[in-house]
């Protein structure tokens, strides 16, 4: 068996990103502290991991998230191509305030809950 397909209790792969599968194709992925350009390959690397492994849809936890940095911000906003490619999304949960405002500077919100920003201004605006 492989560990990504083992479903209880958190596995560390690379230390100190752990990740969860709740499902055949869902994973949590928890991150903690700077995410910065020193924590940035190995964040991508465990993305990676988890959408190779079949994830498609990827809860990524900020709740011990002190600082993102835009090189971080742009390998979720890879994964989330990714995943949405194949029908999925990543999606950030418990984000500080201050994440929560870079993701507004920056209009990647959609993060936030998994829904395109972009087509919900749409869908308002029609």
């Amino acid at each position: 068996m492989n560990i990504l397909d083992r479903t209880e209790g958190q596995q560390a792969l690379r230390p100190g990103i752990p990740a969860q599968r709740a499902g055949h194709d869902t994973a949590r992925l928890v991150l903690t502290g700077e995410l910065d350009l020193a924590t940035v390959a190995r964040t991508d690397t465990r993305l990676k991991e988890l959408i190779r492994s079949g994830a498609r849809i990827i809860d990524v936890d900020f709740q011990d998230v002190t600082f993102l940095d835009l090189t971080t911000l742009r390998v979720l906003l890879q994964a989330d191509e990714v995943l949405r490619a194949r029908g999925g999304h990543l999606r950030l949960i418990n984000p500080s305030r201050r994440v929560q405002r870079l993701l507004s500077i920056t209009r990647t919100e959609h993060l936030l809950d998994g829904a395109d920003s972009r087509a919900t201004q749409a869908d308002a605006a029609a």
